[in-house]
């Protein structure tokens, strides 16, 4: 993934969740907007020699769906993660530390009402240069989510370190090859220092902050999701899902409140929505078999929730397309 040795800085600004998604490059993701509004995002990202350091900021609740980028470590920094009311074991994400992304495996998250934070990933290579075998090894050993809750204090020099790295590309700071040599390899040294520091010495040190992340909640909502993924099942309805997955409503509406922070039906409705935008931007399918293969049967229906939660018509999508 990594084979450029100098560093390379991108600002991208983002009106809509599929863009954004596409932004970062090397991550395969998908991103739906669940609340109504004018979406807007922004991603700052600084990559090359062996690691990417990038910022996100939301303006409304998203959810994410993505895999990892192969053959790296990586770690979410919440700089404004608000919980919402949800446990970070439900949500899949710390939002007072960091969290040790699964290696080489998926995740899902959904971001709360403005939402901005920092991933660090180091190559597997870059890794292999710096640290001894022991290290290294502790890192592989993590094939999950792992979250771990900060001091204040501690949070926040790492804060302040990765917004000052940040602001010093956004400002051009640095204008030589010298300089630039010499912050790479302070920069790698300071990423990988602070990710042995926050995981491999204290995970050793049998600190039980340590937790792995995700719950029977979570789970439950990701089943519901992978079983509407499906062509069969992408009109299903709640009733359907319970049955499918032998959950009981009042249980399935329960995981979704404590992971998603909204109904079942209304996350559900969202998504699909999402989904059939994703189709009117990338095909010249009638806009209205798009909507009935995603369960909208009345076209006024689809019509006034479509523009309800982006802000514009189907038509006016297609428009971009």
């Amino acid at each position: 993934m990594f084979h450029d040795p100098t560093l390379v800085y991108s600002q991208i600004h983002s009106r809509d969740a599929n863009m954004a998604a596409r932004a970062l490059l090397g991550w395969k993701q998908e991103y739906d907007q669940l609340d109504g509004g004018e979406f807007c995002s922004s991603l700052e990202h600084i990559s090359g020699a062996g690691m990417q350091l990038f910022r996100e900021c939301f303006n409304l609740p998203v959810s994410q769906s993505a895999s990892m980028p192969d053959n790296c470590i990586s770690v979410v920094v919440p700089l404004d993660l608000s919980a919402q009311g949800n446990s970070d074991q439900a949500r899949n994400i710390c939002a007072n530390g960091i969290t040790l992304l699964p290696y080489e495996g998926d995740v899902f998250w959904v971001c709360g009402q403005t939402s901005d934070y920092v991933v660090v990933s180091l190559s597997v290579d870059l890794l292999k240069q710096l640290l001894c075998d022991g290290d290294l090894n502790a890192l592989m050993q993590a094939q999950r989510s792992y979250a771990f809750n900060l001091p204040v204090k501690h949070l926040q020099q790492l804060q302040r370190l990765l917004l000052s790295v940040l602001n010093d590309y956004r400002q051009g700071c640095v204008t030589d090859l010298f300089s630039a040599e010499l912050q790479q390899r302070s920069l790698q040294h300071a990423l990988v220092g602070s990710l042995l520091d926050l995981y491999v010495h204290q995970h050793e040190s049998g600190n039980k902050e340590w937790r792995p992340l995700g719950n029977q909640h979570h789970y439950i909502v990701r089943e519901s999701i992978a079983y509407i993924s499906q062509d069969e099942n992408q009109s299903a309805g709640v009733l359907d899902i319970c049955k499918a997955l032998n959950v009981p409503r009042r249980t399935l509406n329960y995981s979704f409140e404590r992971v998603t922070g909204m109904a079942p039906s209304r996350y559900l409705r969202s998504l699909r929505l999402n989904r059939a935008r994703r189709e009117i931007l990338a095909s010249s399918e009638p806009i209205g078999t798009i909507a009935e293969r995603f369960g909208f049967s009345h076209a006024g229906y689809f019509g006034k929730e479509y523009r309800q939660l982006f802000g514009e018509s189907a038509s006016q999508t297609r428009q971009w397309s």
